[in-house]
């Protein structure tokens, strides 16, 4: 038990790590990119990451929420956000939370996809699949965090 105890321990202390970030960079709305937890499924498991919309929403970041696999009746009657369009919506991002590896999300270059965001977006990247763009703060005007690597969330 206190294996599991401690696992969610560290998840929730992450999520709030990711949340004390976001208010740093005054961020008013950002976009989740995959609730779910499995990729390309749309099997839901218990997930922690489910959490972070509401530690997000009680500290007055507005969420919208992106999942190819969820129905839009389960992202805004169970987690009561709204859905977004991916990737259409990003320009109205001031962050992006990428929490789940779809391969719907890793289908752009980063030409494409930065031509759909506004500069100074904060993406933080929970999966680690975005680091292939190689966003540079100063000539893409986006601060890419990758977490587990070094200052992510500072």
């Amino acid at each position: 038990m206190s294996i599991i105890s401690d696992s969610l321990s560290s998840e929730f202390s992450i999520q709030q790590s990711i949340v004390e970030l976001l208010l740093r960079k005054k961020v008013k709305k950002t976009g989740i990119l995959g609730i779910l937890p499995r990729e390309n499924t749309s099997e839901y498991i218990l997930n922690q990451g489910v959490l972070l919309h509401n530690l997000l929403k009680q500290n007055g970041i507005e969420v919208k929420i992106n999942d190819p696999y969820s129905e839009k009746r389960f992202i805004e009657d169970s987690l009561g956000c709204q859905r977004f369009s991916f990737p259409n919506d990003l320009k109205d991002m001031d962050s992006i939370i990428l929490m789940t590896p779809h391969s719907y999300y890793k289908m752009y270059d980063k030409i494409n996809l930065l031509s759909y965001i506004k500069k100074n977006l904060l993406i933080v990247d929970i999966t680690g699949e975005w680091e292939r763009y190689s966003f540079n703060l100063s000539v893409d005007k986006v601060d890419y965090r990758c977490l587990g690597r070094a200052k992510a969330l500072e």
